[in-house]
């Protein structure tokens, strides 16, 4: 099992921003030196999920202060941007970090994200697939080759030249990957042969989950390499909090939760005019249709002991899962306890795990 730090703060307000930015940045650059492989960043605007928003910007921010560390995004949401703007940004971070970059993308989900944006959440799925239809497009070019004429439901152009920079070392575009909640996101991501993202499902599920996805790799007949490669990316995303007993750690868990969850609830409105998720209920699935907190932490969450938040971890290897990325700041949690959780997290359960 190898361990990804997940970056997604919550704030109060804009008071707290750069507060909560400075902190983590420093928890990544210690994140990287304790050994995780991975800094993950999230994509999240208006609703205070998210307090720095934009992942490329802070991805491009932390790539030289980090000394071994993939830097994930998890994810970008292509219907929510300019195709061809998409393909520079990606193709720059891959670059900066000398080609230790994924790049995941996801349709999004939050309604308010997608209004603050001028696009239609409704049609999120489709734009898309058409997003990155052109975004791929856009990377094929050449500086010789016959302009590039696009047109979505939301941007249109005409690129007369190369997208610049290209990927780093010769690649035909950077590393992709693909964040979702259904088994229809599974089997597209296992068709194309990227890693998967997902989460927040107890560990039965998680199993069920990459078999669906292992079958679609192999079913598509990709290399023995490309199959690796995707599971060697793919994660399951889980809030991680480690205290000196259970009981502590529940009891410091109640308060960030419920912050977390108001939050939510603001982002992921009840549904109207369609269906909000892909497939199903989005709303339950992110928490913000949660009943109690010790339901919501049952699926989302490994909280306890050093010894109990290991247990936890070990009831996922049966699944063959390669990854667990930990979401340790959250819900505006006090800072010194979130320091201790990382600190008995990084010298007390990770090196139980170590060359597994």
């Amino acid at each position: 099992m190898r361990f990804f730090f997940y970056n997604n703060p919550q704030t109060p307000g804009p008071e707290a921003d750069t507060r909560i930015i400075d902190a983590i940045v420093e928890q990544s650059i210690w994140a990287d030196q304790a050994g995780f492989d991975a800094i993950t960043l999230t994509e999240h605007h208006f609703d205070n999920y998210n307090t720095y928003s934009n992942a490329f910007m802070m991805a491009a921010f932390l790539a030289p202060q980090l000394t071994q560390a993939t830097l994930m995004l998890a994810v970008t949401v292509p219907a929510a941007q300019h195709p061809i703007e998409l393909a520079e940004r990606a193709n720059l971070l891959d670059q900066l970090t000398k080609g230790r970059a994924v790049i995941g993308v996801g349709p999004g989900s939050s309604p308010v994200e997608f209004a603050g944006l001028g696009r239609d959440h409704q049609t999120r799925h489709a734009a898309m697939d058409e997003a990155l239809e052109i975004v791929h497009q856009a990377w094929a070019l050449k500086q010789d080759t016959p302009p590039l004429k696009y047109s979505t439901r939301h941007d249109s152009g005409e690129v007369l030249g190369r997208v610049m920079p290209s990927p780093y070392g010769g690649k035909p575009t950077p590393r992709l990957a693909r964040a979702t909640l259904s088994d229809d996101g599974l089997s597209w991501a296992g068709r194309r042969g990227l890693p998967v993202f997902f989460g927040r499902f107890p560990a039965p599920v998680i199993g069920e989950k990459l078999d669906l996805y292992r079958r679609a790799l192999e079913e598509a007949g990709h290399s023995a390499d490309t199959l690796a490669e995707s599971m060697r990316w793919s994660f399951v995303q889980k809030m991680v909090y480690v205290a000196d007993s259970d009981e502590q750690a529940l009891a410091d868990l109640a308060e960030p939760i419920a912050f977390s969850q108001s939050l939510l609830g603001r982002a992921f409105g009840p549904p109207s005019g369609g269906p909000v998720a892909e497939g199903h209920d989005m709303r339950k699935a992110v928490g913000a249709a949660a009943g109690s907190l010790t339901e919501f932490l049952a699926a989302s969450a490994f909280y306890g002991t050093p010894d109990t938040v290991a247990s936890q971890i070990e009831e996922l290897v049966p699944s063959g899962l390669q990854n667990l990325a930990c979401w340790m700041y959250f819900g505006d949690m006090p800072l010194t306890k979130v320091n201790r959780s990382m600190e008995l997290f990084i010298n007390e359960v990770m090196p139980r795990f170590d060359k597994r």
